[in-house]
């Protein structure tokens, strides 16, 4: 899989997705934190829901704090959340302690693995044994008698949305066997499934404004985009009324209609690898290939189907935006203007966003992202690609 040595060609692609944008806010801690808080938004368990699926938990009008340990307290529960993204597995442990949620796991050694479950999609009899280093953990930070009281959920996001439907239910059920079995996973397995990109783009807007309000006692509610690894996904509140892709929320106690879309195979690595694939076409004979986007002077190699092809970078920008347009498919029919991509109908974009994730960390790879100089705007982005 390609890496960020590629990393002219993942700002192009950035670029023309975040023109739409106002202002764009990129920062890392929220590339962790809003994860954290989409977690906390999955607590249902530890607080009283009404019926209305829409609704997500009322942890998220509440501050999320990060403790060292656990408090001791007889009435303190515990809730395990095993985030399984597309780059590795995410232990995150929660507590609701004085009717507060807190994070008791923090980013680091023992809490992540880079092992992904999509990656068992050949032996999904060996995918259990990947999640033992954040069960060994989770043992350590809750109390032993608290073991059996806590409930364990793995939420599943990009990769496994990417596998054929047989492969993914192959791999849930060798996920659920092992972590329902008490002699491996002494908590109470609750669920593992795949969450929707929308599901994701929805936790990811209520996790950064609850962040931005908390930390930043920022007013007015902000949009994201998320460029993970496999899909990319963006979220956020118009003035205009939304005709699809629509999704209600509870923020602060009122009911708000958020517009949130995931656009599959537009996350930062396999957005690459379509570039390379829409080159593989274009040059149905070569074997060696010239790629625009790649930094002049590197090289991969790849295999697509029964060709073994080289890519050279050429860092030709000009060529590289070319080539980024031609795989958005801003060219399909619009059958509900106004489009954005593949032909998609986008309710117009309005007010800031906030940029997380692969955003974050391409564009603070080109000198962009630092205290001093504060978020840049697209047509910094741009200029400094050129």
């Amino acid at each position: 899989m390609p890496t960020l040595s590629t990393c002219t060609w993942s700002v192009s692609v950035f670029i023309i997705i975040c023109l739409v944008c106002v202002q764009l806010n990129l920062s890392e801690r929220y590339a962790t934190q809003e994860r954290d808080m989409m977690n906390s938004a999955l607590l249902a368990p530890f607080h009283e829901s009404p019926s209305d699926k829409n609704y997500l938990a009322s942890s998220l009008q509440q501050r999320v704090g990060i403790i060292a340990r656990p408090t001791g307290s007889p009435n303190e529960k515990f809730i395990i959340i095993v985030d399984a993204g597309s780059s590795g597995s995410r232990l995150r442990i929660f507590s609701n302690d004085l009717c507060k949620i807190a994070l008791l796991s923090q980013p680091g050694e023992n809490c992540e693995t880079g092992e992904v479950l999509s990656s068992y999609a050949s032996n999904p009899s060996k995918v259990g044994e990947s999640l033992e280093p954040l069960i060994k953990q989770a043992k350590s930070v809750i109390p032993f008698d608290k073991h059996g009281s806590t409930t364990l959920y793995l939420k599943a996001t990009g990769a496994m949305r990417l596998l054929q439907a047989q492969q993914a239910q192959d791999i849930l059920k060798e996920v659920r066997q092992y972590l329902g079995d008490g002699e491996r996973c002494p908590f109470t397995f609750g669920s593992a499934e795949i969450i929707s990109g929308e599901e994701e783009a929805i936790f990811g807007f209520i996790g950064v404004n609850s962040l931005l309000q908390q930390n930043e006692r920022v007013d007015s509610l902000q949009g994201v985009i998320d460029v993970g690894s496999t899909h990319l996904q963006i979220a956020y509140m118009p003035s205009s009324d939304i005709r699809d892709h629509e999704f209600l929320v509870y923020l602060n106690s009122e009911r708000t209609s958020v517009y949130a879309k995931s656009y599959s195979r537009f996350g930062q690595d396999q957005a690459i690898m379509r570039a390379m694939e829409a080159l593989a076409l274009k040059f149905p004979q070569h074997e060696n290939i010239d790629h625009p986007c790649m930094l002049r002077g590197s090289d991969e190699t790849l295999t697509f189907g029964d060709r073994q092809i080289s890519f050279t970078g050429t860092g030709n920008a000009p060529e590289c935006s070319e080539l980024a347009r031609s795989i958005l498919h801003t060219d399909y029919e619009c059958l509900m203007p106004p489009c954005a991509l593949m032909g998609e109908h986008m309710t117009p974009v309005m007010g800031e966003f906030t940029a997380i994730d692969g955003a974050y960390h391409t564009v603070a790879g080109i000198g962009l992202v630092t205290a001093a100089k504060g978020a840049p705007t697209p047509a910094e982005i741009e200029k400094k690609t050129e």
